[in-house]
């Protein structure tokens, strides 16, 4: 089954004070309050990579075999998403958006599927910059995201 994201849309909460990057569960977005953002035209990725380390393994059963090299996993930080919005004055969940970026502190998030499934998460806005394009393309607001919590899944 294919999964689209037309249709989806994408809400901002309130800023967290207090918030230490951490797993998040349901309850911590159980009484939010959810302002949509309009004209959403792009998601873009919400994912992590790990970090790796390198170091040459020998074999301890035979020291005459060749040693070879591997990697461990470290650490698993999540990348930046880039959401791109049509400019729409006046729009309450892009003035958010503008004031999240003017601030130090983490706002939750909601993306609400076609399907009605959820993906909550609590991240920075760590950028809000205008994408002019070309000269026939509409203004857009492009925000960048930078996650503070894992994706919580809901139904």
């Amino acid at each position: 089954m294919f999964f689209t994201t037309s249709g989806s849309t994408l809400e901002i909460g309130t800023a967290r004070n207090d918030w230490i990057a951490r797993l998040a569960s349901a309850a911590d977005f159980a009484s939010e309050v959810w302002t949509p953002v309009a004209g959403v035209n792009s998601l873009g990725r919400i994912a992590g990579e790990w970090g790796t380390e390198d170091f040459i393994a020998g074999n301890p059963d035979n020291p005459d075999d060749p040693r070879i090299p591997t990697s461990i996993k470290t650490a698993r930080p999540l990348l930046t998403m880039q959401i791109n919005a049509a400019v729409l004055g006046g729009d309450p969940g892009q003035s958010l958006m503008i004031a999240a970026e003017s601030t130090v502190d983490p706002f939750a998030f909601r993306l609400i599927l076609p399907s009605g499934q959820t993906r909550s998460f609590i991240a920075l806005v760590v950028a809000a910059d205008h994408i002019f394009d070309e000269a026939n393309a509409v203004v857009c607001w492009s925000f960048s995201l930078k996650p503070q919590s894992n994706i919580h899944r809901g139904e």
